[in-house]
């Protein structure tokens, strides 16, 4: 009897256990995700296989080079850089879905997505990375690499084995994929769809790619030792104000990584700009920059936009794009960013020269456009009713105005 008792309270516990589980799954699956179904969320999905590259090295064992080669919805190419493939699937809400895992050696390839034992090794590391067993990581990966049926089919197909350290690199790169659409939920699938129909997020799409074509180009030139502009979740974008983070080292053995929020408009009102103080004064953040374009800006981006419609959505043309070309939209549809170039090269330009009394001249040529002839006027406020630091740097070209770059410091 005591022992039904018991039976029945551990049923009782167990019965709560799963249904707050439950609650989590349906929470998750019919919120999160429900928007997946859609079919403008369908077609963004970029099935992708994974190559594991043998690189010969005349001096040492050959290595294992990690590649990204889309196979459906972008050209097929080969992509050495899969974090610059990852953001471009969160700016533009693309999917990455494996297809397969190639280890090739020359002319031999071997699919490892077609034998079970590499799906269960790969489940095991899965586990040890969420829950944080990553100490175990190395013997079990040597036991999986000693395992007789690992050894004979590598053998079988004439592919060198993967050492301990590439093995934890593939997982590395599964893991960042399964991240990634954790991240395009943040930023785009949220119930409203707002990041993915607002005509005014496609031109920060564009400026983000902007980000992602020239960030080395910054490093090289102005002498960052890294930069990236990320886009915000929907969260910051709705409550903070915040279109864009934007992640940065000038020097990073004097100073850490540095991360500053960037609301990005057209809106010229003064109402907006007291808003977005506002705001920041109530934050945690100590900096904000406000980066407010002429408003012939949008107008001229009528046809990027056009452009930037037709892409997104127009499968077959994305794939038959030029394979060699990394699949950014502004390399393939050629749109007018030159304004999106200055502002991109001066941000860094300025962010380097706070202390300078005026900003001098940048010498440098990108893309045809002549840095040189853009001139930076500087003002220096103070708004004592928030204690807030207001520094306006307008940039123009031949007395024509181009943007406002806002530092606003408390």
């Amino acid at each position: 009897m005591l022992m039904s008792k018991k039976l029945e309270k551990k049923d009782q516990k167990d019965s709560k256990i799963n249904s707050k589980t439950w609650r989590i799954l349906k929470f998750y699956y019919e919120e999160q995700y429900k928007n997946f179904d859609l079919e403008n969320i369908q077609a963004r999905i970029v099935d992708v296989d994974i190559y594991i590259q043998l690189i010969k090295q005349s001096w040492k064992r050959p290595e294992y080079k990690l590649y990204i080669k889309p196979i459906r919805w972008l050209p097929s190419t080969y992509i050495k850089n899969p974090a610059s493939f990852f953001a471009l699937c969160v700016i533009h809400g693309f999917l990455p879905n494996i297809e397969s895992i190639i280890i090739k050696n020359s002319n031999t390839k071997l699919d490892i997505t077609q034998y079970k034992k590499f799906v269960l090794i790969n489940r095991m590391l899965h586990l040890f990375f969420v829950k944080w067993f990553n100490f175990v990581l190395y013997d079990v990966i040597k036991k999986f690499l000693k395992d007789p049926f690992i050894k004979e089919l590598f053998e079988e197909k004439q592919v060198i084995p993967l050492s301990e350290s590439e093995i934890l690199s593939l997982v590395k790169l599964i893991e960042d994929i399964k991240i990634s659409w954790f991240d395009l939920n943040k930023h785009h699938f949220h119930e409203q769809l707002c990041k993915l129909n607002n005509e005014w997020t496609f031109s920060e799409n564009m400026f983000l790619e902007v980000a992602i074509k020239y960030e080395n180009k910054i490093r090289e030139y102005l002498w960052y030792d890294s930069t990236y502009i990320k886009p915000a979740s929907y969260k910051d974008d709705t409550q903070n104000k915040t279109d864009f983070n934007w992640i940065f080292a000038i020097n990073k053995k004097l100073n850490k990584y540095r991360s500053i929020p960037i609301q990005f408009t057209v809106v010229k009102k003064y109402k907006k700009l007291n808003w977005i103080i506002k705001s920041f004064k109530s934050s945690q953040e100590n900096d904000f920059i406000y980066i407010q374009v002429d408003a012939d800006f949008k107008k001229n981006l009528k046809k990027n936009i056009a452009l930037y419609k037709e892409w997104i959505l127009d499968v077959e043309k994305r794939q038959l794009k030029d394979p060699a070309v990394f699949p950014l939209f502004i390399n393939h549809e050629n749109p007018d960013i030159k304004e999106l170039i200055v502002v991109y090269f001066y941000l860094h330009h300025i962010m380097k020269n706070l202390k300078e009394k005026k900003i001098p001249k940048l010498d440098l040529n990108i893309k045809w456009i002549d840095l040189s002839k853009i001139n930076v006027k500087v003002l220096k406020q103070s708004k004592n009713n928030w204690k807030i630091k207001q520094t306006t740097y307008s940039l123009y070209k031949c007395d024509r105005f181009l943007w406002k770059i806002i530092l606003l410091k408390k």
